[in-house]
């Protein structure tokens, strides 16, 4: 069992998710983050039920460009925050996030669209 991979929701509006390891870990565990986020006011999902508010933040080992943690603050952060569990659980680096294809029009495209910012 991974404990740093385990997600969490809180089910306010808007929602609020997160999984992994957070800032605040990471410098007691001495660990220097990357981080890119993605805006839900661009996403096209978010714009057609006009959920705009909010972000998908991504955080990346600096060394190894792997996934350590995120958070979700915005629409689909219950559905957005499983993926992004199974990236950190797995250490999927930056790459291999940015390369997948998520649907359209689906919040989750944000995910990989933050990750191609960092190449």
């Amino acid at each position: 069992m991974n404990f740093d991979a385990v997600p969490a929701t809180v089910f306010t509006f808007p929602e609020i998710a997160y999984v992994g390891i957070m800032p605040s870990v990471a410098k007691e565990r001495n660990i220097e983050l990357v981080e890119s986020a993605y805006q839900l006011k661009v996403d096209s999902r978010a714009q057609i039920f006009n959920e705009m508010e909010g972000e998908i933040r991504m955080f990346f080992d600096s060394k190894t460009m792997q996934l350590v943690g995120a958070w979700v603050v915005g629409i689909d952060a219950d559905n957005l925050i499983g993926e992004l569990g199974i990236a950190a659980m797995n250490r999927l680096n930056v790459k291999e996030i940015a390369a997948f294809a998520n649907q359209h029009p689906m919040a989750s495209e944000g995910i990989s669209k933050a990750a191609r910012k960092l190449l």
